[in-house]
């Protein structure tokens, strides 16, 4: 490039006085005789200061070059500390508790062409009653799953995040029926048909949509056709959201009900709720937008967390609602703390009675640490936590304040320059030294 250019011209200009001086070392006089030659000792001296000058600038040239071309490279393996954010918190088994009516409707099979969840006011039909046929009944509701997943764009799910769902429904499955929870059985069994439905889709089983939504349409008015003329038409005795399917737990699991619950109490309800209600029925109510979701936990989990305050609580099937801790009940002898959280927000999908949460008890921003790159050493202030890190070819020791820690990796403080000495501590991209044995601060061997 340019410097080879330039040493190259460094070369030619420093030979050719060189050049010149042997020619003039051995320049004869005009009349001398054979053999005698003339010497200029003070310009051969002045040439040879030159040319040494000349390959001493080279030298320095390509000394510089060397050294800014290598000025980027790591000596160590390293990890950028860029920022990230950490959640701390824990899992558990909630149950929904919420202010639902039962619609009560005579022996047949009920059918709503409204969408769950539904705002509907008092007084308008949300279902009509077709004489009863168990094979037209389980087929429609069959048809109604499969279009509310074409219709919602479910189809786009990914097929592990379906597929962690189904294994979870399984194991509820067998929870429920081992636990003789029969209400509890056929919601889950319900969740866990409709995985299975959205793993079909997603997989690529169904290429025209469509084509598949107005043919499920054309077969549910086929159905409805020979179901004949309806029973009844049910009207809402009030105003609220209507769902369709019962569990027949609605009246045991009541917001009402929360208030007065303790840990003892909560434990005794879901392991005994008691024998549902299976009269006929045509879907339910809520009432009131409020509900609430009661679990047990541990008491360890449960020490940081404040009644009153809005916390994020994660569900199973994707969901995520910012939710308020509205009452804590502990019970030290067995260890556990009953947590009841309270929303108001309507849920985009039905959700079941018996549900496993994530709640996320605090969310921490900072610099990413790897553990393996945490050093103790001692400094003037005693025995200090930090990093190496490295800058070039200099490396440096910098503190750090760890805020938590996760599958191999801190999260530590970001200092900015309103905190006092800040430049001691690690900063945003500085390059971590993560290995290495005799690590130092000073220049990277």
């Amino acid at each position: 490039g340019l410097s080879a250019q330039r040493g190259k011209g460094f070369l030619l200009f420093s030979a050719f006085p060189v050049v010149n001086a042997v020619k003039n070392f051995y320049l004869l006089p005009e009349g001398a005789g054979k053999g005698a030659f003339r010497m200029d000792k003070k310009y051969l001296l002045n040439v040879c200061i030159y040319f040494f000058s000349g390959i001493f600038a080279l030298f320095l040239i390509f000394f510089v070059l060397f050294h800014l071309g290598s000025a980027g490279e790591t000596n160590y393996p390293t990890a950028v500390a860029s920022r990230i954010e950490m959640e701390s918190g824990f899992e558990a088994t909630g149950y929904i508790f919420r202010d639902e009516r039962v619609l009560e409707a005579p022996e047949g099979c009920a059918y709503t062409t409204l969408k769950t969840g539904e705002n509907i006011n008092k007084g308008m039909v949300v279902s009509s009653v077709y004489p009863k046929n168990e094979e037209t009944e389980q087929r429609l509701a069959e048809i109604e799953t499969e279009l509310r997943l074409l219709e919602a764009g479910e189809k786009s799910g990914q097929l592990s995040d379906i597929t962690a769902r189904l294994k979870s429904y399984s194991a509820g499955l067998r929870e429920t029926i081992a636990d003789g929870q029969p209400g509890l059985f056929l919601q889950q069994e319900a969740s866990a048909l409709s995985a299975l439905l959205q793993r079909k889709l997603a997989s690529g089983a169904v290429k025209n949509y469509a084509g598949r939504i107005a043919a499920l349409n054309i077969e549910k008015e086929e159905l409805l056709a020979k179901a004949g003329s309806p029973i009844e038409q049910i009207k809402a005795p009030v105003s609220g959201n209507y769902y369709p399917v019962c569990d027949e737990y609605e009246a045991l699991f009541h917001t009402s009900l929360t208030d007065s619950l303790t840990v003892s109490s909560f434990s005794r309800l879901i392991a005994d709720p008691g024998q549902p209600d299976p009269s006929p029925n045509a879907g339910k109510i809520a009432e009131s937008s409020l509900w609430q979701l009661a679990l047990l936990t541990d008491c360890e989990n449960a020490t940081e967390l404040q009644k009153g305050k809005i916390y994020s609580v994660r569900f199973s099937d994707g969901q995520n609602f910012r939710m308020t801790l509205s009452s804590v009940s502990v019970d030290y002898s067995l260890g556990k703390t009953l947590l009841v959280f309270s929303s108001r927000e309507t849920p985009e999908k039905v959700l079941n009675r018996c549900t496993e949460v994530t709640v996320v008890a605090e969310t921490y921003k900072g610099l990413f640490v790897p553990a393996a790159a945490v050093r103790r050493v001692k400094t003037e202030e005693g025995q200090v936590t930090g990093v190496y890190t490295q800058r070039g070819n200099k490396i440096f020791f910098k503190k750090i304040t760890i805020l938590s820690y996760k599958d191999g990796y801190f999260l530590a403080k970001e200092y900015t320059s309103e905190t006092p000495d800040y430049k001691s501590y690690l900063a945003l991209n500085d390059q971590i030294i993560t290995g290495g044995k005799g690590v130092t601060e000073g220049y990277a061997p």
